[in-house]
């Protein structure tokens, strides 16, 4: 069942099961909603956010009254609606009207605050899918969420929310890719998944998938000797998001899509392997950002790159001391080949620069590291062009995802030298996060360049208001709006 979110002035007259008000009196009595608010209910609120409320007067026209607290920020309002979805499914509600006259006449709350809430019902109602044999699989559940603005809604305040809304269920479609058993999504189904969003697109997006035999030909030597260990061989999925009249200058994006890393021959612990099939993570970013790309109809060219392979044990595995010749002719000594994600990321950033990408971005599940740096609150970011991550810090502050800069300073580069080859893939001296971003601006050169660590935002063990425990989407809505930034005035 798809939620309609809608803008309505106090005029439109909709039967709603639910009203959902701030905690003001005046409000209140307007709703013709008696309920006796004593002291303890208002501080509760105004700490919690919001108070579920069953309405003691027996002619009211709601089952049940929400009060809400105070809207801060955009951060809030996503919070606010996730947990304002988890109470209406609780009593499977399919109908509500969220009146925020208040906030509006007091000047609190823009549209992108609505847009907002939106997007957290939205992700709070994630279920992730499970395969039991009776599992009833549905994610969201309302029927109407009518928002109750009080002023003249102009077309550039729907559209806004209709944009908020495709952004945040392309959350959940990326969560459920990378949620996928690696058994059910190899590099295989991965291409096949990129060939179906071609299908869909109304020629706006091209499709093209490089089999093993191909890559091999081409030179891609870092990607097939990485998937020479599976007897699925890798892809190199490449799709192109015409947005424009002509295709010039397109921006690349660039997605890891190792569909199960065990390590290799440097075999992770048991216990980390458990998770692996979301090392894919990154490809499901950029897949969904396509999606997003054309469903919004966005007026930019894009590129985007997906390596795709498995990185396991075999007789064919790659071995650490091997040097490979990589697809930019730069050599690389393997000293651990559980640092796959780095040699077939340069491998499709050299691609990107073979078509005249104007800039590039790349997306991994890259060094286990940027956890112990900043935790999973927030994706480590690596750039040489400031501008560009500015932009991209723009992005994030509309979506609400926290990014945050790391250095790339010459020191670091003397980590990755190697006695027998340009460079090696893993330095023993520290700094794993910002060595890795390193390796891959030794392919990137002159182009500007942002790199993002999602290993610690991309996958969560814990259960929040906004997550389920499993894959996040982290960076879809960022990127989203890096790409597709909307009209200015959509993010007061």
């Amino acid at each position: 069942m798809d939620t309609e979110f809608n803008l309505i002035t106090t005029e439109d007259q909709i039967v709603n099961e639910v009203l959902v008000i701030p905690i003001d009196q005046n409000i209140i009595s307007m709703h013709n909603v008696q309920i006796y608010l004593n002291q303890a209910i208002i501080n509760h609120c105004n700490e919690e956010q919001l108070i579920e409320i069953v309405p003691t007067h027996s002619t009211s026209t709601y089952k049940y009254v929400i009060f809400i607290g105070n809207i801060y920020n955009n951060h809030h309002a996503k919070i606010l609606g996730a947990k304002l979805v988890k109470i209406i499914k609780k009593y499977q509600i399919n109908n509500i009207k969220i009146d925020l006259r208040q906030f509006v006449d007091q000047n609190q709350v823009d549209i992108n605050l609505i847009n907002s809430m939106a997007e957290g019902m939205v992700l709070g109602s994630y279920k992730i899918k499970s395969y039991t044999s009776s599992e009833d699989y549905n994610n969201l559940f309302l029927e109407n969420v009518n928002f109750v603005y009080g002023k003249v809604i102009a077309n550039d305040s729907i559209n806004s929310l209709r944009e908020s809304i495709i952004i945040a269920k392309s959350i959940l479609w990326a969560r459920d890719l990378i949620n996928i058993p690696s058994n059910l999504l190899t590099p295989i189904e991965l291409a096949e998944v990129a060939i179906d969003l071609e299908l869909e697109s109304e020629g706006r997006i091209h499709v093209e998938v490089f089999d093993h035999e191909l890559l091999y030909s081409m030179g891609f030597n870092g990607l097939t000797m990485v998937g020479n260990s599976s007897s699925i061989p890798p892809k190199l999925i490449v799709l192109r998001y015409l947005g424009r009249a002509e295709w010039d200058s397109p921006i690349a994006v660039i997605g890891k899509g190792v569909t199960f890393d065990s390590g290799g021959l440097c075999l992770k612990n048991p216990e980390d392997m458990i998770t692996m099939k979301n090392d894919m993570a990154g490809a499901a970013v950029v897949l969904s950002l396509i999606k997003n790309l054309c469903d919004l109809r966005a007026s930019v060219n894009v590129l985007a790159i997906i390596p795709a392979t498995e990185n396991i044990i075999s007789a064919n595995s790659y071995k650490p001391g091997d040097v490979i010749t990589s697809l930019s002719g730069k050599t690389i000594e393997v000293i651990n080949t559980d640092a796959e994600g780095r040699i077939i990321l340069a491998e499709a950033i050299t691609y990107a620069k073979m078509n005249n990408a104007s800039k590039i971005i790349d997306v991994a599940t890259l060094t286990g590291s940027i956890n112990v740096c900043l935790g999973s609150v927030t994706t480590g970011a690596f750039t040489n062009d400031n501008n560009f991550y500015q932009e991209l810090i723009q992005a994030s502050n509309k979506s609400g995802e926290r990014v945050w800069n790391l250095p790339l300073f010459e020191e670091y580069k003397k980590m990755l030298k190697s006695d027998i080859a340009d460079i090696k893939n893993l330095n023993s001296e520290g700094a794993q996060s910002i060595t890795a971003a390193l390796f891959l601006e030794e392919f990137v050169g002159d182009l500007p360049w942002i790199h993002l660590d999602i290993c610690a935002t991309g996958w969560t063990n814990r259960q929040s208001d906004l997550n389920t425990i499993g894959a996040t989407g982290a960076m879809v809505a960022t990127l989203t709006r890096l790409l597709h930034p909307g009209k200015e005035e959509y993010y007061k």
